[in-house]
Parts: C-alpha cells; sequence; structure tokens
C-alpha cells in the first residue's frame, strides 16, 4: 500500500485499501473448515486487480536488473527478467551473468519477506550459453538451483530444444484428456448431445486448451497436420460421420473452422494487442526489429 500512496490518486488509493481491510479466510480440506484468521499481506488469489498490484510490489527487481545491465537485450532495450505477477524469468548468454540475477533476486526476496520455492526454480542452458572455465554450480541463496532440459512456464513447456515439438504433443494429450472428461455430459458422438451444442463445448474447453500458447511457437507442416487430425477427428464423431467424408463436409455441417484458422485467429489477436499495447518498453522493442527487417531488405 506504501507504493500505490505515491502513485495512485487519494481517492482511488482508499478504494484498494478498503478491499485489502478486515480480510479474513478459512481453510477447507475434507469437508471440514479451519478456524477464520485474517489476512495481513499479500494479494487476493484470482482478483482482477491481483496481478497488477503484485506487479507494481515486484517492479523494482526487473528495474534493478535492468540498471545492472544484466540480462538480453533486443537492440537497445532490455528484455533479460519477463515477469507476469510472480512467475519471472531471468535470461542471459552468460554463466557468471545469470548467478548475479540469482543473486540480486534471493536478496532482494529477503528484503521484502517472501520465499523462492526450490522446487519451482529451475536452470536450462542452451547450446549458446557461454560457460567459465572452472565449473560452479548455479545457486539460489545458499543452496544450488536444479539444472533440467525442460520446465514449464506460463502454461508453455521451455525445453532446450525441440520447443513446438513437446507442445504440441503436450497440447493435444491435455485437449484428449479435457474431451474424455466431458464424454459423460454427452459429447460422444452417438446418443449424446446435439452436434451444434457439443461443438460449442468443444469450443470453449476444448480448443482452448488444445491451442493455448501456439501462436507465439513456429509450427511446421507436420505440426500441422497433427493439430487438425485431432481436430476432424473430434468434429466427426460428433456428427456420427465416418471417416472418409470429406473434411470440407465436416466443417460445413457443423459451421466450424478449419483449425488453421482458429490459429490465425489467435495470432492476430496476438498482434492486435501488441500493435495496440500502450507499453513502451514493448513498442520499443517493437520498432527495433522493424528497422532491422528494414535493414535487412
Amino acid at each position: 500500500m506504501e507504493k500505490l500512496f505515491y502513485e495512485l490518486p487519494a481517492d482511488i488509493w482508499r478504494v484498494v485499501q478498503d478491499l485489502y481491510s478486515n480480510m479474513s479466510s478459512k481453510i477447507k480440506w475434507n469437508s471440514h473448515l479451519s478456524k477464520q484468521f485474517s489476512i495481513n499481506q499479500g494479494v487476493r488469489q484470482g482478483g482482477v486487480l491481483s496481478t497488477h498490484l503484485y506487479k507494481l510490489y515486484i517492479n523494482e527487481l526487473p528495474e534493478e536488473l535492468e540498471r545492472r545491465g544484466l540480462g538480453l537485450n533486443i537492440g537497445l532495450e532490455y528484455c533479460g527478467s519477463p515477469l507476469c505477477a510472480d512467475d519471472i524469468v531471468l535470461m542471459t548468454t552468460d554463466e557468471t551473468e545469470i548467478q548475479a540475477m540469482l543473486n540480486i533476486a534471493y536478496k532482494f526476496s529477503c528484503q521484502h519477506r517472501y520465499n523462492i520455492h526450490p522446487e519451482k526454480s529451475t536452470l536450462i542452458k542452451t547450446e549458446r550459453i557461454k560457460t567459465s572455465k572452472q565449473q560452479h554450480p548455479i545457486t539460489q541463496g545458499e543452496k544450488p538451483i536444479k539444472e533440467d532440459q525442460q520446465t514449464t512456464h506460463l502454461g508453455i513447456i521451455r525445453p532446450s530444444k525441440n520447443e513446438t515439438k513437446l507442445n504440441i504433443q503436450e497440447h493435444i494429450s491435455v485437449a484428449r484428456r479435457t474431451l474424455d472428461t466431458l464424454i459423460p455430459v454427452g459429447l460422444n458422438g452417438q446418443e449424446g448431445l446435439n452436434p451444434i451444442t457439443a461443438y460449442k463445448i468443444y469450443q470453449a474447453y476444448v480448443l482452448q486448451r488444445l491451442l493455448y500458447g501456439l501462436e507465439v511457437l513456429s509450427l511446421n507442416a507436420t505440426q500441422m497436420s497433427d493439430l487438425k487430425q485431432f481436430h476432424l477427428k473430434t468434429l466427426r464423431c460428433f456428427q456420427s460421420l465416418p471417416i472418409r467424408t470429406s473434411s470440407a463436409a465436416v466443417y460445413m455441417l457443423l459451421g466450424a473452422l478449419p483449425i488453421e484458422a482458429e490459429l490465425h485467429k489467435r495470432q492476430l489477436s496476438l498482434l492486435y494487442f501488441i500493435l495496440a499495447s500502450e507499453n513502451t518498453k514493448l513498442k520499443k522493442c517493437n520498432g527495433t526489429t522493424d528497422d532491422r527487417k528494414c535493414r535487412e531488405l
């Protein structure tokens, strides 16, 4: 609240203060409720303002990393520590530099009284990283940080290689499991829900998980074919159509879009939000990329 006091108008600050005053909570476990206890710190889980308020709380950390020149840059613009609420990625091509960034992040957590979960922190080394001659373990505080070939960030698998392939496999698997859980409500084709209704449910629950985050990845023809096969097979099942039914008929009978079109919609939406964003850092990075492409042409 102290940081907000100097940044917001007084009337808005009072509204936020009222939202976070006299808060209490209970824990439910095996149908039993704990005693009520007061909440004196943190932000509401799932709250509309929670991610923005937490960014204000932690914003000094990426600012400190930028001041010290630690991390990657796009042109002259710093982008070495992208974050979304409490998820942060430290990116650099130098092994010594990543240790310095971790030291700053750990010191910041101690000063602001929060813990960095050691099991959820992962180090991934790519082929481009510069390693020091003397191999020292990368540590977070006094504990060595675990090194792995991949991790998950914001629902997207981030491996050292084969990123798109792994994400496609995982997304199809998640979509298939989601579809299986919806079979009892009638998403089973024959003697199930009306195909139009089934397709609407598929759009709302299954398709969202199938294509989540794929608009930022570069898919090849094989990977698009895997997505198309799952999409078409599901739509045929809703309509109880044989396998040899043409793709055009499957789409037209439901008024459905091909998987390529669904992905293009998401890519265009992402492009619009980037171009319409008021984020100055994003605009500068976008301008730097455009200038570089113009020089190449």
